[in-house]
């Protein structure tokens, strides 16, 4: 399988987009870690996920493999906007297929957003949605389909990545993580379309601010 059918072209504005959110990230869960100790043992894991995913892209670089961040990351200005919508409507039926299939969010989680301030919960929400995005999407799927030569091996090694680390960190049900398992590869398959993990990102933050939304209600 050519590369050139995963990778995008670099482009200036996708790299400084990119690097301009992992910093935030980064800060943002650095601030987590020494503010809110309801929230530190995540934030320990968020920053080890941001962080391995800036080794793992630097390493790739430094391959001359095309940057994953840059070429799965942020897409050009241009694009941002339909990949946002296709990604935020994925993301709003979500919350119906989820509830077909009986997953419910992880009881773990709802309950720190009720335990949080709401700018907290809200802010939080949106950073674990966008650091799981740019290590599984971002980072380990293109990472294993140049691994593996396969888009379809790299879809299947990204999703059990992504459904254990919910089941890790969260000790999600068994029915939220097959949903996790779907809907990573839902995500990826388009992810592989568009050529760029923000559409992956803006599907999952959509569905965590729904779930924060209906979490937070009296």
């Amino acid at each position: 399988m050519a590369l050139s059918e995963v990778i995008r072209e670099v482009s200036e504005t996708s790299m400084r987009l990119t690097f301009g959110l992992m910093s935030m990230l980064f800060c943002f869960w650095a601030w987590i870690l020494v503010n809110v100790p309801t929230l530190f043992n995540l934030a320990v894991i968020y920053l080890f996920l941001i962080s391995g995913a800036s080794i793992i892209g630097g390493l790739a670089f430094a391959s001359n493999f095309a940057y994953p961040f840059a070429t799965l990351g942020f897409p050009t200005l241009k694009e941002l906007p339909e990949t946002t919508f296709v990604g935020a409507l994925i993301g709003a039926a979500w919350i119906y297929i989820s509830a077909v299939l009986s997953a419910l969010v992880p009881p773990m989680q709802t309950s720190i957003y009720r335990e949080l301030p709401f700018t907290v919960a809200l802010i939080f929400a949106v950073a674990a949605s966008l650091t799981e995005e740019i290590m599984a999407r971002a980072t380990i799927l293109p990472t294993t389909i140049r691994i593996f030569k396969s888009k379809t091996a790299g879809t299947l090694f990204t999703s059990i990545f992504f459904s254990a680390l919910h089941w890790s960190v969260y000790q999600a049900q068994p029915a939220a993580l097959v949903s996790a398992f779907l809907f990573s590869m839902a995500v990826s398959t388009l992810v592989l379309h568009y050529r760029t993990g923000w559409v992956a990102g803006a599907a999952h933050t959509t569905y965590n601010l729904i779930i924060l939304y209906f979490t937070l209600q009296p």
